[in-house]
């Protein structure tokens, strides 16, 4: 694999290192777990939303496993669209102390 540079401090380092030998930025590869969950959890607000809509249009009683149902169906279709568009690239934070 090639290098990867540190937009911070310009450091050179090897393809899958988890923090910057020279500034000790953290690396990502791809998302943040924080990103992952945000998503999530928009996806399963979203499936629930849909579920709730479409039942109330189409005339069906809304029950609590359908809605249910509709919340995993959304959180899969999330997880599914992460997947897919997870570039896998490296992206550097750095985390400043309070002075």
């Amino acid at each position: 694999m090639d290098d990867i540079v540190c937009p911070y401090c310009r450091t050179r380092s090897q393809h899958g290192v988890r923090v910057c030998i020279g500034c000790q930025a953290e690396v990502v590869y791809g998302q943040t777990q924080n990103e992952k969950q945000k998503y999530t959890t928009w996806g399963l607000i979203g499936g629930t939303i849909v579920t709730i809509f479409f039942l109330s249009i189409i005339g069906i009683e809304v029950s609590l496993g359908l809605v249910f149902a509709g919340a995993m169906i959304g959180g899969i279709i999330s997880a599914i669209l992460m997947l897919k568009f997870d570039n896998g690239k490296p992206r550097f934070f750095r985390r400043f102390a309070n002075n």
